[in-house]
């Protein structure tokens, strides 16, 4: 005589629970409750593996390059002979965009070299004024086919979406740090 159980063997729930757990391993994981932070560092990772290749090729094929930085896009260009040109012909080095609050700000590094930039503007200030074309690019960031390289700060941040945002102090940012030898270091800053 065979008699029919009400219930669940132990087996059948410890397959269900294993079964549970594998699917919250796999959902979890994707689920962000991010505030845009590793974006944020991914795009601030990519800019410093641009910018360590472009090192790298300017060595390499005797070519002076640089880069462009406005507040949401950079763009990498090489000395030619109309001066400052856009890199057209390399995929990895086209212009980019950021996401929309993303944003990127420039701080020249040693104050010999922020002095320098200062007076190369002024000098050229004129000059440029009669003969430069309208949509000549004058890089932030120069890469000497020397190896040497301009040092410089580059902060990549959120911009807070709202006037009234109170959580904006604790937005992440990133500090890429360019170094005269071309050593290129990510560091993120501490958030108060």
């Amino acid at each position: 005589m065979r008699h029919h159980h009400k219930g669940f063997t132990l087996l059948e729930i410890m397959l269900v629970l294993l079964l549970l757990g594998l699917a919250t391993s796999v959902v979890v994981p994707n689920i962000t409750f991010s505030n845009g932070s590793a974006e944020l560092q991914r795009a601030a990772e990519r800019f410093a593996a641009l910018v360590e290749t472009a090192h790298e090729e300017a060595i390499l094929s005797g070519r002076d390059l640089g880069v462009v930085i406005n507040d949401n896009d950079y763009e990498f260009v090489q000395f030619g002979e109309e001066g400052w040109e856009s890199i057209t012909q390399d995929r990895l080095l086209r212009p980019a965009t950021l996401e929309e609050n993303f944003r990127m700000r420039f701080t020249p590094g040693e104050t010999v070299w922020h002095t320098s930039l200062q007076q190369q503007q002024q000098d050229t200030l004129l000059e440029d004024w009669f003969t430069k074309p309208e949509d000549m690019k004058e890089p932030h960031l120069y890469i000497w086919s020397s190896g040497d390289m301009t040092p410089a700060e580059i902060v990549f941040s959120i911009q807070p979406s709202g006037s009234g945002n109170r959580l904006s102090n604790r937005l992440p940012s990133f500090t890429l740090q360019i170094e005269e030898t071309g050593d290129v270091s990510l560091v993120e800053d501490s958030q108060s």
